[in-house]
Parts: C-alpha cells; sequence; structure tokens
C-alpha cells in the first residue's frame, strides 16, 4: 500500500500539464513562517471543476519546483485552502512559493508569484 502512494504521488509530480494561462484561480495568496512552519493560505475563485493543488516553490522566481500537495479545502474556512510545512524540510534558499491549480491531465492554472523575507 505504501509504494502504491509514493507512486501516486510520484505521478501527480511528474504528470502536470503544461501551464495554461487564463483567468486566475487562486486568490489573496499569503506565505508566512511561524514557529519553524512555512504556512499558506489562499482562496478558490473561477473554478468550475475539482481538482487538486500543487504548491511549488522557487529560489529565483522563475524555476519552480512542487514542495507538496494540497487535495481539499480547508474544512474552517469558504473556498480557502492552506499548506503547511516545517521550514527544516525545505531548502534554505525558497524564496518564492505559488499555487497550481491543476483540474486534470491537460490543464494546469498557476497563481501570481509571491515572495517571502526571511
Amino acid at each position: 500500500m505504501k509504494q502504491f502512494f509514493y507512486l501516486t504521488i510520484l505521478f501527480a509530480f511528474l504528470s502536470t500539464a503544461a501551464i495554461a494561462q487564463g483567468e486566475p484561480v487562486a486568490a489573496n495568496i499569503k506565505a508566512s513562517v511561524t514557529d519553524n512552519n512555512l504556512m499558506l493560505t489562499w482562496n478558490e475563485v473561477n473554478t468550475t471543476e475539482q481538482g487538486s493543488w500543487e504548491v511549488q516553490a522557487s529560489a529565483d522566481g522563475k524555476q519552480f519546483s512542487t514542495i507538496g500537495l494540497v487535495w481539499g479545502a480547508d474544512p474552517k474556512a469558504t473556498n480557502g485552502y492552506a499548506f503547511k510545512q516545517k521550514t527544516n524540510k525545505l531548502q534554505s534558499n525558497y524564496k518564492y512559493f505559488r499555487v497550481l491549480y491543476v483540474a486534470d491531465a491537460n490543464t494546469a492554472v498557476a497563481s501570481n508569484t509571491i515572495g517571502l523575507s526571511k
């Protein structure tokens, strides 16, 4: 079962489609570090399909790597999503973040990039 889970996650990372330009799907994106945890929050807008979110990080704001997945909304917020990760699990040079909405194998839309000052 564990191997299936890892293969599913690996497939999700590797199969992300080309990033489409279009209407934004994420709003009010915020990033902060509290108690050695990176916390990203955002709201979903303009989506008509069920999808998932990739949380991505970058050192230069141009080349992004996926650092996590969010499969569902925060039950405490209407159309609100949250991602939390220990900072010691992240590369120390990550300063820029975005979320990527993945509706299906052929559709992915990136949010605006936000910076985090450390």
